[in-house]
């Protein structure tokens, strides 16, 4: 349902929002159904309606959890300017690892970002000089929706994200102005980095 709202133009937050919100309506209308139809027994009629309130909400949260940063802007403010290895003057630069399960993740909603929003600039940078062999399976996933390139050194990098991958830099002005965290970079985080982007 999330996919779909975000198709529809919601923004990532309210697409996180909206589902849980028709969930337990969903789950109180049910409640209220069955406490209805098992009225003459209350203690029936209020154990099963609160079963039915809260069935729904936990299995929807069962699949679609809600992550620590998914409803905070939690990134980390930088000021850095010209950073060698980057070459965008606005945008958003993933910094990735080879073999990275999580940075392998994070492609399809980067993806859904650049669908929503074309004109945001997009470079996913592969750290370490094994890099290029995962270069192929990054651009096989990306599929040339953005630009994907390796970095044989992470030493201006190391001292800002430190060992948390992936990490998204936002760019603006040629400057790296803030960061996030893989767990940092929730709905949030995506909207402020697509409201950055000018339709």
């Amino acid at each position: 349902m999330e996919t779909f709202l975000l198709d529809w133009g919601l923004s990532h937050t309210m697409s996180k929002i909206i589902p849980y919100v028709l969930v337990i309506l969903f789950g109180l209308l049910l409640a209220i159904l069955v406490y209805r139809r098992f009225k003459s027994d209350k203690r029936i009629a209020i154990t099963l309606g609160l079963f039915f309130l809260i069935t729904p909400f936990i299995g929807y949260f069962t699949v679609n959890t809600i992550y620590q940063g998914d409803f905070s802007d939690q990134g980390t403010t930088i000021s850095i300017k010209n950073l060698k290895t980057q070459t965008m003057r606005n945008g958003l630069l993933v910094l990735a690892l080879p073999g990275c399960g999580y940075c392998m993740e994070s492609i399809e909603g980067l993806k859904i970002m650049k669908k929503r929003k074309p004109k945001l600039k997009i470079e996913f940078d592969v750290i370490g000089f094994l890099a290029g062999e995962a270069i192929g399976k990054y651009e096989k996933a990306i599929d040339g929706k953005f630009k994907v390139k390796q970095l044989k050194n992470d030493i201006e990098f190391t001292a800002v994200t430190g060992t948390s991958y992936p990490t998204f830099i936002m760019i603006e002005n040629g400057k790296a102005v803030k960061f996030w965290t893989n767990n940092q970079f929730g709905v949030v985080a995506k909207d402020r980095v697509e409201n950055f982007v000018s339709d």
